[in-house]
């Protein structure tokens, strides 16, 4: 009988049982929720009361449920109580309460008892343990609120929340509300909070908390702020305090909106899938990313903690106050909070040069868009698999590069005012991508809208060809736009994509821009003498390849570029060389030479590119003469930086002189570096302030590179013993980069021991098949134990490990990486899994075309 009750229900709901969205004949307005974890079952009982909309007579209600054991389900409306009976329905993760009489239109209210799991999946209502104590914390987003309570369990359907959460005596609760009462019971040993009422906002933004917690307290413009953790671990919350003050009244300020949710929690909890969720009022962060230790921390740790807040609470308007409709418009979820993270750590911390990373984040997003198989910004998702896989590093970099471009193109009080209209029209509620271009077009009266739905529509990005000749002392420029891809047999074959491009040359002093809207455009521009210099401020999300006269002469001037304007060609140029465009002799000697810059950043992009090379390209009969190259470029570096800061550096410098250590040892393999890293570790491991801060993760991974049993026993000694987050996880990535395989297969089973946290797990493993050391021991180990690691990790989080396949980069492991990968379907990683197969083609493909003059190179190089 049941299963010819769910055959009905699909065939009556087709659409929405393969989508599992809901019906709009009810919608929720109100929800009370009592919940009440119970550690001795790893269960919890919750009682939810739902008062709910009828927008038109009907036999049933349909709600998202998942893992929930219902006990007792009534429905009253029209004066008139009815008992519900519930049907599952799995496909679409619903729960079909279905009453004997018609809900008339008009208010209604859902009463349910039920029982939920507290899952080890790190999703909706689950457990995690800390100090040997299980508490019980919460990650929704995007469709796991139905695991904590049957939900109308979409962005679009917007609800106040009443939360109460019983806990043990000694423990406490955090929810999105402030505390309003503290009670004893039920029975000697609980006590009941009740929590605020919140305003409107989505069921992916619950937060629930409940365990043994401390917190520090502080306010900002009068809002509370609470930095919450273990009780042993809460004192390293005073740099998060910090930076969030900054942050809210940064905020406050820009958008003309006051921090909408009253209070401000932050949570750091050890168990946690994501860095952190912005929980309406109640953000909750994986320890590392929230905690440190001020004593002992890097610049690194700051410069991370202090982005991960302002992402954060940026998403408190974007996201939270206003809320995409559907999943497909996620990027206006994170793509926002992505492009809003820098500024008021820009303000706040001028030193950390944010202006220089937003253009270095552009090229790192390129990385993806450049496959086959990218997406667009704007992707349909309807099953859950698919909405996850939204969460990438398109929604997030892409849409945040998209914005600056934007906002370069406006000015940046009229983008500002765009923004501040768009929160002010959907406040409360929810909007798409065309509430958002509509509202930017409000502050000015430049095509913007076009100019978006071009990027956001299609996947992939603009390659701009200019060319440029000299006509009675006038420059003619000739630029053509195609769809670049690194794989060059794809982009010889010219794509159909045309975006609206907003364009932009330097010569001399002189910047001009305009609009690119068709195939080919030439124009006459002044000065024939000097060199014209595409996207100088590095903010247009394009790549510029020059005409074999005008790369020479941009080439000429290198030193006397800006340092985004370096940056920008140095990307280009390597990007043009993956996709046989230049030649990588060529790159290699521009990349050289940008070494002997002082800009860091641009030094540490170079660095980066060319240890790369060593690492997937360089043929090993010729890898000693590259690393004797590499190591005559860099090593000046070191010479002047040296091993200890000096009174009054910068914590640039201190950056980079960690870069420059990493590519000595690392991959010159320098005896002389590795040797010191060794005594460094050891000094460290008896006495943290040994060493600076800033070395220690690049010390302990040398020291490991050269490394015995007696060091990875004092490593492991330490991970266990160390209280702090951060030096925990430098030591844990740590024991994956030693040489010895004994060792590293220790580390492999390690990282799927109880020992190793599930979150952390995929990332050792991954680390492991990384290390040139470990990369076929890895691998094997992974497919060898894959029933194991599925146990191990859950599945949304498998994408790091199955993609440390790109280690690989030869034609016999890429077809035994396939056969893997098609025995041992993801659905959840699907994409991620397909962009690692292209990866490895492409590295394979790159060997084949740019491998004989590499060669010949290093040849030239050695005479």
């Amino acid at each position: 009988m049941k299963r010819v009750t769910i055959l009905i229900l699909v065939l009556l709901f087709p659409v929405s049982a393969l989508a599992q969205r809901l019906p709009r004949t009810v919608l929720p307005q109100h929800y009370q929720l009592r919940l009440a974890p119970d550690f001795q079952r790893d269960k919890f009982l919750g009682e939810e009361s739902i008062r709910v909309s009828v927008q038109q007579p009907t036999l049933e209600v349909i709600l998202h449920a998942l893992e929930i054991e219902f006990h007792d389900v009534t429905i009253t409306a029209g004066g008139k109580r009815q008992k519900a009976k519930v049907t599952l329905v799995p496909e679409s993760q619903w729960a079909v309460l279905a009453v004997t009489e018609p809900l008339p239109i008009g208010d209604a209210v859902i009463e349910i008892r039920y029982t939920g799991i507290l899952n080890n999946e790190l999703r909706g209502f689950y457990l995690g343990k800390s100090n040997s104590r299980k508490y019980a914390a919460s990650q929704m987003e995007a469709t796991d609120a139905r695991r904590a309570f049957p939900s109308f369990d979409e962005p679009g359907m917007k609800a106040t929340f009443d939360i109460s959460l019983t806990v043990d005596k000694g423990d406490t609760a955090i929810s999105n509300g402030a505390v309003v009462s503290d009670t004893p019971g039920p029975g000697p040993d609980k006590h009941t909070l009740r929590f605020a009422t919140t305003p409107r906002m989505s069921s992916y933004l619950v937060a629930l908390v409940a365990g043994d917690f401390k917190c520090l307290e502080d306010a900002v413009d009068g809002i509370p702020l609470r930095i919450c953790a273990a009780p042993d671990k809460v004192q390293l919350g005073s740099f998060a305090m910090e930076a969030t003050k900054h942050v809210v009244r940064y905020f406050n300020k820009y958008f003309g909106i006051k921090y909408p949710f009253g209070k401000l929690d932050q949570i750091a909890i050890p168990d946690f899938r994501a860095g952190a969720m912005e929980n309406a009022g109640a953000v909750i962060f994986r320890e590392t990313a929230l905690l440190m230790d001020d004593k002992h921390a890097t610049v690194e740790q700051q410069k991370r903690i202090a982005g991960i807040i302002a992402h954060e609470t940026a998403h408190m308007w974007f996201g939270d106050l206003v809320t995409m409709e559907w999943w497909d418009d996620i990027w206006l979820n994170e793509g926002f909070a992505s492009w809003a993270t820098s500024k008021p750590i820009e303000e706040w911390k001028p030193e950390w040069k944010s202006g220089i990373t937003r253009v270095r984040s552009a090229g790192s997003t390129m990385n993806t868009d450049v496959l086959r198989n990218t997406r667009p910004i704007r992707a349909r998702a309807e099953t859950t698999d698919q909405i996850d896989q939204l969460f990438d590093s398109i929604a997030y970099g892409k849409t945040a590069a998209l914005l600056r471009m934007l906002e370069s193109y406006m000015g940046e009080e009229p983008f500002r005012k765009g923004i501040n209209t768009y929160l002010s029209r959907h406040a409360w509620a929810n909007s798409s991508a065309h509430d958002f271009t509509d509202a930017l077009a409000t502050a000015t009266d430049k095509p913007v809208d076009e100019i978006m739905n071009s990027f956001i529509r299609q996947p992939g990005f603009p390659l701009v060809e200019m060319s440029s000749r000299c006509d009675d002392e006038k420059r003619i420029v000739t630029i053509r736009q195609k769809r670049f891809f690194v794989d060059r047999e794809i982009l010889k074959n010219a794509s159909p994509q045309l975006w609206k491009i907003p364009v932009c040359f330097r010569i001399g002093r002189r910047t001009e821009c305009r609009i690119m809207s068709e195939r080919a455009e030439t124009f006459p521009l002044s000065g024939c003498n000097e060199p014209i210099v595409m996207n100088p401020t590095g903010l247009g999300f394009y790549l510029t390849s020059y005409s074999s006269d005008d790369r020479k002469r941009v080439v000429a001037v290198a030193g006397q570029l800006s340092s985004s304007e370096k940056m920008v060609l140095n990307r280009d140029e390597w990007y043009l060389v993956r996709a046989g465009g230049r030649s990588i002799a060529d790159y290699l000697e521009l990349s050289g030479a940008l070494l002997d810059d002082e800009e860091i950043s641009l030094v540490g992009d170079a660095i980066e590119q060319l240890t790369s090379i060593e690492r997937y390209y360089v043929p090993a009969a010729k890898r000693d003469a590259y690393r004797r190259w590499l190591g005559t470029v860099v090593r000046p570096k070191f010479l002047k930086l040296g091993w200890k800061p000096r009174p009054g550096e910068s914590d640039e410098t201190r950056t980079h002189r960690a870069d420059v250590l990493q590519a000595l040892g690392g991959t010159v393999m320098d005896p002389a570096i590795l040797k010191e890293a060794g005594r460094l570790a050891l000094a460290y491991l008896g006495d943290r302030s040994a060493i600076d801060p800033s070395l220690r993760s690049v010390v302990l991974r040398l020291a490991a590179l050269g490394g015995n049993s007696a060091l990875y026993e004092k490593y492991l000694a330490t991970y266990r013993s160390s209280k702090d987050p951060s030096e925990r996880s430098e030591l844990l990535s740590s024991l994956a980069s030693f040489r010895d395989p004994e060792l590293l297969g220790r580390t492999l089973n390690l990282a799927i021991s109880e020992e190793v946290r599930n979150q952390d797990s995929g990332r050792l493993l991954a680390a492991v098949v990384l290390n040139r050391y470990g990369t076929e021991l890895g691998w094997d180990f992974v497919t060898s134990r894959w029933a194991d690691i599925e146990k191990k990790i859950p599945d949304r989080m498998r994408s790091t490990v199955l993609g440390s396949a790109v280690a690989f980069c030869d034609s016999e492991n890429l077809k035994e990486i396939k056969a893997f990968y098609a025995a041992h379907p993801q659905p959840a990683v699907e994409r991620a899994m397909d962009l690692s197969l292209e990866r490895i083609a492409n590295c394979i493909s790159f060997k084949s075309m740019q491998g004989a003059r590499l060669e010949e190179w290093i040849k030239d190089m050695e005479r």
